[in-house]
């Protein structure tokens, strides 16, 4: 079966066109890349074995998000600000209006301050907390923290990305956000456009890019939420390489934005070259082989370092490259 049927199913679905038809088995596509319950979303034709398998995706989806936000709500400090949800959390709620059209594996919150107050007030009700695996200096305080509140992971962040940019401030971002006015008691916030697209991004470029379909179905979506112009914010916020990379892994679905951004040609065709097959390929692609260097230049903009220590990393990673990656016949 050909990957393609995917591609053309969301470039119809983005722009409103009428959705193609699914051939028989296509869930064996969309299961890797956690469509099923998107595919319920949008409901197009398919076979009644494949719908079954994303109603039951869309059900589990649903039941999950919404359990993690009414325990979050029961077991949240009464006089604590109201946690910022981010993420596949934000998503579910202001990007599709739907719980079961995204999987999640937890509910992401940020809080402006309090950090540890809340912590230990969540530590009561938890059945075990989770430490994060992502390296910090030794220096550094712990960034986030996972509770498992009857069997929902619940995890409260100090910051969106370790050591972030001044924009990215946990404290600037929950004051730019805002309630959900549409809801009959607004418990939670939500992330602004401008900062939603943000946090996307930082995330990842922090993950190194190994996202699956449904992460880019998000970033059409964000992008199309932008009213204000984009690039001065990410240039800020140190996102444009970041931008330009996700921009490169856009292409198959056509978007209307275009940008270039300081990134040597020849890596940029080696790092794409890498990335995009475990997206638009074969589910059985593996990610980036260069992973670590490959954060370090994507998760900072170049203007941050200094022109030796700039040309180490490019070196590093050059060197990286020619070991790891076959040449092209």
């Amino acid at each position: 079966m050909n990957a393609n049927i995917i591609i053309q199913l969301l470039c119809a679905w983005l722009q409103g066109k009428r959705l193609p038809p699914l051939p028989e088995g296509i869930t064996k596509l969309t299961t890797p890349q956690n469509l099923n319950g998107f595919l319920y979303h949008t409901a197009p034709e398919m076979s009644a074995c494949d719908a079954g398998i994303c109603a039951q995706t869309w059900q589990k989806n649903a039941a999950l998000h919404l359990k993690r936000l009414k325990i979050l709500q029961q077991v949240w400090p009464v006089d604590a600000p109201r946690p910022m949800l981010f993420k596949g959390a934000d998503y579910c709620e202001q990007l599709y209006r739907d719980p079961g059209a995204r999987g999640c594996c937890d509910a992401d919150f940020l809080v402006p301050s309090h950090f540890e107050a809340i912590a230990r007030h969540l530590a009561k009700s938890a059945t075990e907390i989770r430490y994060p695996q992502q390296m910090r200096l030794p220096f550094g305080s712990i960034d986030s923290l996972g509770f498992v509140i009857d069997g929902c992971l619940l995890e409260l962040h100090r910051q969106i990305v370790p050591l972030p940019p001044n924009e990215l401030r946990a404290n600037r971002i929950w004051h730019r956000s805002q309630p959900d006015r549409t809801a009959g008691d607004p418990f939670f916030r939500f992330p602004c456009p401008k900062d939603r697209l943000a946090i996307w991004l930082a995330q990842a470029a922090k993950d190194a890019f190994e996202i699956n379909q449904m992460q880019l179905i998000d970033l059409m979506i964000i992008l199309r939420q932008q009213t204000d112009p984009i690039l001065p914010w990410l240039r800020r916020c140190q996102l444009l390489t970041a931008y330009q990379v996700a921009q490169q892994m856009l292409k198959p679905l056509q978007p209307p934005i275009n940008l270039r951004c300081p990134l040597p040609n020849r890596l940029q065709a080696q790092v794409i070259q890498q990335l995009l097959p475990s997206i638009w390929g074969p589910v059985q692609s593996q990610p980036s082989v260069f992973k670590r260097d490959l954060i370090k230049i994507l998760s900072w903009h170049p203007r941050a370092f200094g022109p030796k220590l700039l040309a180490a990393l490019w070196h590093r990673l050059d060197a990286r490259l020619k070991a790891k990656i076959p040449a092209q016949k």
